[in-house]
């Protein structure tokens, strides 16, 4: 499980991961594009996991295609160098909008890799929604529930 914010040591080129998070990525990792901005990494089972989601979804769907384009198009397989260090391609680097300060997020299952601008900017607006997020989450967790959210 990943959790908590760490300021990752950013070179323009590579970034070296916190001696933490090094141990749950020692089997090796997928690096890929996220959503919102952001890079993925998931570990190897995580990933699979990801992938069985991906599959699941109808093919015929444009949609569906998209997202699988997106994901796949960019991913790439990793190990972390001895020292703890990721290389992160330059297509990558240019897609996150990687230039200053590097954060690296723990989200459970994997983490993400942000500019520290982009993120400050994103935790703002989200800081600001934050309870009407709180309430339109409950409300599709709600509606997941098998009885539809209805109290007996």
């Amino acid at each position: 499980m990943f959790l908590g914010t760490y300021e990752g040591q950013w070179d323009g080129e590579y970034l070296e991961m916190p001696q933490e998070l090094r141990p749950q990525l020692a089997l090796g990792f997928v690096l890929t594009r996220g959503l919102g901005g952001c890079l993925w990494i998931y570990p190897l089972s995580q990933w699979r996991g990801l992938v069985e989601e991906l599959h699941r979804l109808p093919f015929s769907r444009a949609d569906a295609r998209a997202l699988g384009r997106f994901l796949f198009a960019e991913a790439q397989e990793c190990q972390l160098s001895e020292k703890g260090y990721l290389f992160i391609s330059e297509s990558l680097r240019r897609y996150a909008r990687l230039e200053g300060k590097a954060l690296i997020l723990g989200l459970d299952s994997h983490l993400e890799i942000w500019d520290t601008r982009l993120w400050r900017d994103l935790m703002l607006e989200i800081e600001e929604e934050a309870d009407s997020i709180g309430e339109r989450v409950s409300e599709q967790l709600l509606l997941l529930q098998p009885d539809g959210g209805r109290k007996r």
